[in-house]
């Protein structure tokens, strides 16, 4: 946040290039929001509404007198919404992983039918992406009929 957070001023952009700046948000949401609006607070991709809902209505409780300074009930309503929040970082944390594991069955699947084996010790999804310097091969059945 020391580098970032002084770019994002003196320059006026985003200190993520395309297309990420759109995923992090990061000059959008805090410059042309929470400098605003006191808003956009996230510090998770795509979760900013659901923040900002969360905010305004913790606003809400204590414009209208629901909630007083320094009681019980504030500590209860602060420590209720910071498991909230955590239940939202875990489930988005929960979805991505997910996401990945779907999208590795996914490429099993295709490589099988393509004719690629398994190779030990390496997942599908580097072995698709190439992402390591894997040997793949194809089985003697496919390939005697190719």
């Amino acid at each position: 946040m020391l580098v970032i957070h002084p770019y994002i001023h003196i320059h006026d952009k985003s200190w993520y290039p395309f297309p990420f700046n759109y995923v992090m948000q990061d000059y959008e949401g805090h410059v042309k929001c929470h400098h605003v609006t006191g808003l956009c607070m996230s510090s998770l991709p795509f979760t900013g509404n659901i923040h900002d809902v969360l905010l305004f209505l913790h606003g809400q409780l204590y414009k209208f007198g629901v909630v007083k300074r320094l009681t019980f009930g504030e500590d209860l309503l602060n420590y209720s919404l910071h498991c909230l929040l955590a239940g939202i970082a875990y489930f988005y944390l929960w979805a991505a992983v997910k996401g990945t594991m779907r999208v590795e069955v996914f490429l099993a699947k295709k490589l099988t039918k393509l004719g690629f084996k398994k190779e030990k010790g390496v997942s599908r999804m580097k072995q698709a992406a190439a992402l390591t310097p894997v040997r793949i091969t194809r089985s003697r059945s496919k390939a005697k009929k190719a």
